[in-house]
């Protein structure tokens, strides 16, 4: 009797178990979504997912049909500090987090098929060059807790010198020949004791790379970099004068080998004149200078203002400006369109920047701000300053090289108007 008693407790045991587990797995709301990668204490920070939405704040976890409300839109790129979770409702993993406002509320980690926020550890990157060779990005990660921690350097390209035409396009020939012969024809004298002297045919000078200008990532790990390859020809007088020859652009990345983009001349070549600025612009002597380097909040792209100094048609010196986008992923260069002042909106996916009309005398008479998301480029509208839209700032402002505030999600700008 008591071997039948304990077998039909066992048998009993294992019934209840075997009703019990499944229907357990299939109640457990965390079961099929993706695995929590936060934990109490945190700093995690919005995905860039591309579509710019961000991510919602709510003030429970789950959705509206579970009684939470919405508190606010976190932009991609958001920073916060986790608190409590993770929970699971309504398909979605949940952790009550804080933003830099210090606003409290539930936001989704992720769904069943991706995640909406990433660990990230609150820190910056630290650079510093070494221009002789072997040549080299020293870096260093310091946290905000105060801990530094040394990365693998990041190497940068070094050629022994070489003769010009090895290294120069074309038109920067042509032009380091005209300054020659003119030099030689007004003032010899100047040319002695450079790398110009006794050189007949500008492609035969020996060219140096010089020290090299490097732009980081927001996001660490990547580098534009751009190599200089030229020389200047001194201006009658013994004056220094204009730089001749070509700078190279590339890619610095932590998981692959150098990527090589595009050499910008340093002659003319640009691609519209229509807004003639006023020559009187900083770094003089290059005829084409990068003069903005804007990296996206994502990282994926970099965009360039490359200056060019020319003439309009009636002779006038001018400045132009140009803007391209470069893709960091497959080094693909888009030209953009003449302008200037360029920032990003909406976490990398709008790219805002600044036309202008000209005239005769280099005043500035308008300002366009105009906006290229999804190949498409539009003017947006701004409101004048009697409808509070507006605000003045100085004129002095408007420099080369000055990057003016915005918003994250690029409905607020500080503008220069002259």
């Amino acid at each position: 009797m008591r071997r039948l008693l304990v077998a039909g407790l066992l048998v009993a045991t294992l019934g209840i178990i075997g009703l019990w587990s499944p229907a357990t797995q299939a109640q457990d709301p965390c079961n099929g979504l993706v695995s929590p990668r936060l934990q109490i204490g945190d700093t995690a920070r919005v995905l860039f997912n591309g579509d710019g939405l961000g991510s919602a704040l709510r003030d429970n976890p789950g959705k509206e049909q579970s009684g939470s409300r919405f508190v606010t839109t976190m932009p991609e790129g958001t920073v916060i500090t986790v608190l409590e979770g993770p929970v699971c409702l309504d398909g979605m993993v949940w952790w009550q987090v804080s933003v830099p406002d210090g606003t409290q509320g539930w936001v989704a980690e992720g769904d069943a098929q991706q995640y909406y926020l990433e660990p990230f550890v609150l820190a910056t990157e630290v650079l510093e060059p070494v221009y002789a060779p072997p040549r080299e990005l020293q870096r260093w990660e310091v946290r905000y807790s105060g801990n530094v921690t040394t990365l693998v350097p990041l190497a940068v390209p070094y050629a022994e010198p070489r003769p010009a035409r090895e290294v120069w396009q074309q038109p920067d020939i042509d032009a380091a020949n005209a300054a020659l012969a003119e030099r030689r024809a007004s003032c010899p004298d100047v040319l002695e004791d450079t790398p110009w002297e006794g050189v007949t045919d500008a492609g035969d000078a020996i060219v140096p790379e010089g020290e090299y200008d490097y732009y980081p990532s927001p996001d660490g790990g990547k580098v534009f970099l751009v190599r200089h390859f030229v020389l200047p020809i001194p201006e009658c007088g013994g004056a220094p004068g204009p730089y001749f020859g070509i700078s190279t652009t590339h890619l610095l990345r932590e998981d692959r080998d150098i990527i090589d983009l595009f050499p910008y001349g340093q002659h003319g070549g640009v691609r519209s004149r229509e807004a003639c600025m006023s020559p009187d612009v900083d770094n003089l002597a290059w005829t084409t200078n990068l003069s903005e380097v804007v990296w996206s909040p994502d990282g994926d792209t970099v965009a360039l203002t490359v200056r060019y100094l020319d003439q309009d048609t009636a002779g006038r010196p001018c400045a132009y400006y140009f803007v391209f986008l470069v893709d960091v992923f497959n080094g693909n260069v888009t030209p953009v369109a003449e302008g200037r002042r360029t920032f990003w909106a909406s976490g990398g996916t709008r790219l805002h920047y600044l036309s202008f009309t000209v005239d005769n005398g280099y005043n500035i008479l308008e300002e366009r701000l105009m906006a290229l998301s999804d190949s498409q480029t539009t003017q947006v509208n701004v409101s004048t300053a009697a409808d509070g839209g507006v605000q003045f700032v100085p004129g002095s402002f408007n420099s080369t090289g000055v990057v003016l505030p915005v918003t994250a999600d690029g409905t607020r700008v500080l503008v220069c108007n002259t």
